[in-house]
């Protein structure tokens, strides 16, 4: 069966429902450690990516962006710091002119978009969807952009557990795989850039990152 956004698959209804209860209740780690709802999904995430998110937006003069996925969103109104430098909140940081953030399982973002956007990004979300529901999700995030996405895709287990006792990251697969697959999405979309960066972890669990971009080179914004 072909699933799509009026007919997801009872997996992806069932997963929405998780993450609400999550956003709610908290959640467990796989270390057992209990974390408040506060923690969950609180958008942090995207810190690993603020700058490269900023050099996509600077060189192809995007004023509005999409946070398909955003989670809380907490650090759109909120100064933090990451590895030992400050910064401002991603509104004054990136300095687009408009921000829209979509999520399902948090109330305040649920509202799915109206209108194409510039720049979209789309931070730690992808590896969350069930497999047969990753086809329209993509699709409908390349639908919702003028110019370009930036995908990051964790290719590791989650630290979270859903409370079914299941791993978050349901969908894992190999930075190759993942390439291959949006490939064939984009060919759809051949005015569209996108540039995607998969995280894996070392054997002493460091992250590294493997990108590749289509319809551009990541290159030109990793400095």
């Amino acid at each position: 069966m072909k699933f799509s956004r009026e007919n997801p698959s009872p997996k992806f209804i069932k997963l929405i429902e998780e993450y609400k209860l999550m956003h709610e209740k908290g959640f467990t780690q796989t270390n057992n450690i209990q974390k408040d709802p506060q923690d969950a999904y609180s958008g942090k995430s995207t810190m690993w990516f603020i700058d490269i998110i900023n050099n996509i937006i600077k060189a192809n003069n995007c004023n509005t962006l999409l946070d398909y996925g955003s989670g809380k969103g907490l650090l759109y109104d909120s100064n933090f710091s990451f590895e030992n430098k400050n910064y401002p909140n991603l509104k004054e940081y990136w300095g687009a002119n408009e921000y829209f953030l979509y999520d399902p399982s948090y109330k305040k973002y649920s509202n799915l978009p109206t209108k194409q956007y510039d720049c979209s990004i789309c931070v730690d979300v992808l590896e969350h969807i069930p497999f047969q529901d990753l086809s329209w999700i993509i699709r409908e995030i390349l639908s919702f952009t003028k110019k370009i996405s930036f995908f990051n895709i964790a290719c590791f287990p989650a630290l979270a557990k859903l409370h079914s006792g299941e791993n978050a990251h349901i969908t894992l697969k190999h930075p190759d795989w993942w390439h291959g697959f949006i490939s064939a999405i984009m060919q759809d979309f051949p005015n569209n850039k996108l540039v995607c960066y998969c995280t894996i972890k070392t054997k002493d669990e460091q992250r590294k990152f493997i990108a590749f971009s289509i319809n551009d080179n990541f290159k030109n914004y990793d400095k």
